[in-house]
């Protein structure tokens, strides 16, 4: 069996480990802003555990909440998916020179000499 794994990006979730983000007042204003345009809501620990165990059995690969939330993770990650996807086939050194006997040279070295 694989092993896999998904990612969990998590919004406020309602503990008291959240009541201290009032503590530090940057922290404090970035949470109000969000929560007045509302792009923030606080998602119950229960619903967290649903979505993850769903997401796990159904194996994908992100579990996002608060789902209006997931654009800013999105953006975040554009820049590493796009290399990706741009990368998708193109074999990484080590695996194409391993095929080769180490006297033996790659057509590319032909067509520098």
């Amino acid at each position: 069996m694989p092993i896999r794994t998904t990612l969990v990006e998590l919004g406020p979730i309602p503990t008291d480990l959240l009541a201290h983000t009032e503590d530090y007042p940057p922290t404090a204003d970035s949470f109000r802003r969000l929560y007045r345009m509302h792009l923030m809501v606080d998602v119950t620990r229960e619903v967290v555990a649903d979505q993850v165990v769903s997401a796990v059995q159904k194996g994908r690969k992100h579990v996002r909440l608060p789902r209006r939330a997931a654009v800013f993770s999105m953006l975040a990650e554009a820049p590493r998916r796009t290399a990706e996807l741009v990368l998708t086939g193109i074999p990484h050194q080590t695996k194409r020179s391993a095929g080769l006997p180490p006297t033996s040279h790659s057509a590319r070295d032909d067509a520098v000499r």
